[in-house]
């Protein structure tokens, strides 16, 4: 071998191995190795691997245990692979300004306010400072213009709030619906559902239960109590009885082979309620009456109806679905309402109910979001029973003619038939319908009862 051709290979051999000590076939190469972040942006550490020569980024470890992800600073961070490591320096930096918006406040006078109290979105506010830039004193009635600094490290912005100032505030809050309750052994019970809390100032105070006695799984009667508070701290306390009763739920849902008319009219009593009872009457049938509270000149017929032998229902006191069907307390404290007038005529309270618009209606949408899945099932817990139909005479859809409302009246052929009037003012077709309807099902060997315990029982696919 020549003297040079060695020589050559001597000196490959030496490059070889400076470039195997300079480049191990196991190495971690990095897009960066001094990256700066923002404290607001995510850091993803290993999003900084750009390749693993000899492996894969899943096998690399990374160790951030010495960095400080919410205060500004240079930190190292070590990446290891294969018992390599390798130290880089992130350096985070914090000079966004902050962004947090403000709100005006409204507190009674001799309350005490801080500046995080009018800050209005809470993401980010615990990395910020906020204080007042003036000492302001909140001791006179009216309203009182501050501006409020936000920091973040250096960073720091200026913003103007008012806070209104209104006399101090010495009433307690009223608790709303707080009645004694029976409810089904072992049912899903709601006790906040039927109460609400206003005051006089406050317009959002705290309304909380302590039901640590009730034993919904045992038969009984359990006293629980209703606390508010409002924001200058004035506090109330009502109590309130919750029998807890036998899991016997009303009505069944199978029909059976006799064949039954249950007669139903809603909104009532009215100016017709009186022609409608004579005409029962005539016919020797029985009916139910989902009465209302929105005629007083006519309650008296809901005790007539009751002592001649027809079921009192319930369906609404004011029969306005944004009042009604605005949340569940809305509903039971209309129901408590209706209950209470139909107790002072007949001296009982019924467990029977139709909700205004039927259990499918579709318009409680436009005022409290899924209200009708929550309350079909929380009056079922609480001992009641609701019932639709299963045939409708369609005189709540608009004036129909006579022979229209017969013929929609009689278009079923099911044994069990709870079937749908109104006796309600202005409804004259439906008084000349009610005859020849009830003539045509006596004639098909129905007979007409109203609804008991033991009846049959429609519910409709609820849509809200």
């Amino acid at each position: 071998m020549s003297k040079y051709k060695l020589i050559s290979i001597i000196i490959i051999l030496i490059i070889t191995l400076i470039t195997l000590s300079i480049h191990p076939t196991n190495q971690i190469v990095l897009y960066n190795y001094h990256p700066t972040f923002e404290i607001s942006n995510k850091f993803d550490p290993k999003a900084n691997i750009k390749k693993v020569i000899g492996g894969s980024i899943d096998d690399v470890n990374v160790d951030t245990n010495k960095i400080n992800f919410s205060k500004p600073g240079k930190y190292p961070i070590t990446y290891s692979y294969n018992n390599i490591k390798t130290t880089i320096t992130i350096e985070l930096k914090d000079t966004l300004k902050p962004d947090l918006e403000v709100q005006e406040l409204t507190i009674d006078l001799g309350m005490k306010v801080e500046a995080r109290d009018l800050i209005k979105t809470s993401y980010d506010s615990n990395r910020s400072k906020i204080k007042f830039k003036q000492n302001y004193q909140f001791n006179e009635v009216g309203d009182q213009k501050v501006e409020i600094v936000i920091c973040r490290g250096s960073n720091c912005v200026t913003k103007q709030s008012v806070v209104h100032i209104l006399p101090k505030d010495t009433t307690p809050p009223e608790i709303i619906g707080i009645r004694n309750l029976s409810v089904l052994k072992d049912s899903d019970i709601d006790l906040l559902s039927s109460v609400s809390v206003k005051d006089n100032q406050d317009d959002s105070p705290i309304l909380t239960i302590d039901s640590s006695n009730l034993d919904i799984s045992k038969v009984g009667d359990y006293q629980i109590t209703y606390h508010a508070k409002d924001r200058s701290l004035n506090t109330v306390k009502e109590t309130c009885i919750v029998s807890v009763v036998e899991n016997k739920k009303i009505g069944s849902y199978d029909q059976t082979n006799e064949k039954v008319v249950y007669l139903t009219f809603d909104d009532g009593p009215s100016e017709n309620t009186q022609k409608v009872l004579e005409i029962l009457d005539v016919y020797d049938v029985k009916a139910t009456f989902f009465v209302t509270g929105t005629n007083e000149e006519y309650y008296y017929l809901i005790k007539k109806a009751h002592e001649a032998g027809h079921t009192i229902g319930l369906h609404t006191y004011v029969h306005e679905y944004d009042q009604i069907y605005n949340s569940s307390s809305a509903y039971f404290s209309d129901l408590k309402r209706i209950e209470d007038l139909v107790y002072s005529q007949i001296g009982l309270i019924p467990k029977y109910i139709r909700f205004p618009g039927g259990s499918s209606n579709k318009v409680s949408k436009k005022y409290c979001h899924k209200i009708m899945s929550k309350l079909t099932k929380e009056v079922i817990n609480r001992g009641y029973q609701y019932y639709d139909w299963n045939e409708d005479s369609e005189d709540g859809s608009g004036e129909l003619s006579v022979k229209q409302l017969i013929k929609n009246a009689t278009a079923s052929t099911d044994n069990n038939i709870i079937l749908l009037f109104h006796d309600a003012n202005g409804k004259e077709n439906s008084l000349k319908a009610l005859g020849p309807v009830i003539q045509y099902y006596q004639k098909k060997g129905y007979v007409f009862k109203g609804i008991d315990d033991n009846s049959y029982v429609v519910h409709h696919s609820v849509d809200n």
